[in-house]
């Protein structure tokens, strides 16, 4: 499987760990690394949405590829986003 996916799975990994170890290293950073992961998910979420609408669209050729492709990733990356999430909220969601 192409369109780079893995590759920005493998950056959300490490974006990932980097924010656990920040947040295990400086306990007063939470909050601002917990609102940039909510900006994260918000602007994927927006992006992907719009990018899914215009495939609805008759669009030109040259576009066609490239609105796919950020379709993909936003989707990729809004998922991970959205997963990370629910793990942490793991506790609160069971309840």
């Amino acid at each position: 499987m192409g369109y780079y996916l893995f590759h920005i799975l493998g950056g959300l990994a490490v974006l990932t760990l980097a924010s656990e170890l920040a947040l295990r290293s400086a306990p007063g950073r939470g909050r601002a690394i917990r609102l940039g992961w909510s900006w994260g998910l918000l602007l994927s979420f927006c992006v992907c949405v719009i990018t899914g609408f215009a495939m609805l669209t008759p669009l030109d050729p040259q576009l066609r590829l490239p609105v796919f492709y950020s379709h993909i990733w936003t989707g990729a990356a809004g998922a991970w986003a959205g997963l990370y999430h629910a793990f942490k909220r793991r506790r609160a969601l069971v309840n």
